[in-house]
């Protein structure tokens, strides 16, 4: 069999299961209040997280670019 079409199909098939998965996630319930609190502060914990990190990045890709 052909290696393109072997890929191709590989491929394809991991993006189905990967939209399967994610909906799957979706319908499952969110869970007591306590736990909807919870999973809202690591948000925000993970977003600041993510934000700084960015920063830092954008800082030393700028000094790395201009040297």
């Amino acid at each position: 069999m052909n290696w393109f079409y072997m890929t191709s199909a590989a491929g394809l098939t991991s993006v189905g299961l990967a939209c399967y998965l994610y909906r799957y996630v979706l319908r499952q319930d969110s869970g007591t209040e306590k736990m909807r609190e919870i999973a809202s502060a690591i948000k925000d914990g993970a977003k600041a997280y993510l934000r700084r990190q960015n920063t830092t990045l954008i800082a030393f890709v700028l000094v790395m670019a201009s040297i």
